[in-house]
């Protein structure tokens, strides 16, 4: 599979999580965007999606959000960890999309996540269910805002990324 792993705000790739794919015979990109100064970071990731052929996403936080996006507008299927998708950010605009393409996607988010609402993420996700999107959510009680490593992978395998 070509995955784009996307980072989340302040953040960056991480290594073991990229590898851990790649061992299991993933091609995986992953840009290093600093949100704070590109405004076009969905365009730019929007155009790694389609230059390198992604037929999934992973993103966390921030990278989940505009992955979650990514993922509508192509309609390429996902895994997203406490994707801010929720939260209200200054200066982040909302993409308008004509039409909804994605049509598989898995959603950790952590019960004890202090700065992504994980109860407003549920409650927001519930209405963007629809006809032809398979959309599961897991609400992980151990889980914060950081994913471990072990967390990672275990998501990953039950989206189906252990093969």
């Amino acid at each position: 599979m070509n995955i784009l792993y996307i980072h989340g705000l302040d953040s960056a790739p991480h290594a073991g999580r990229i590898d851990w794919l790649e061992a299991r015979g993933h091609k995986v990109r992953a840009l290093h965007i600093d949100y704070r100064t590109t405004p076009g970071a969905y365009w730019e990731l929007r155009s790694e999606a389609i230059d390198h052929q992604v037929d999934y996403l992973i993103g966390s936080s921030l990278g989940g959000r505009l992955g979650f996006w990514l993922g509508e507008d192509l309609g390429i299927e996902g895994l997203f960890f406490n994707p801010a998708i929720a939260l209200e950010i200054p200066g982040l605009k909302q993409v308008s999309l004509q039409e909804l393409r994605c049509q598989r996607r898995h959603i950790i988010l952590g019960a004890m996540d202090e700065i992504v609402d994980p109860q407003k993420s549920w409650a927001w996700l519930a209405t963007r269910e629809r006809e032809g999107l398979s959309q599961r959510v897991m609400m992980c009680q151990w889980l914060g805002h950081q994913i471990d490593q072990e967390t990672y992978e275990q998501s990953c395998r039950w989206a189906g990324l252990d093969t």
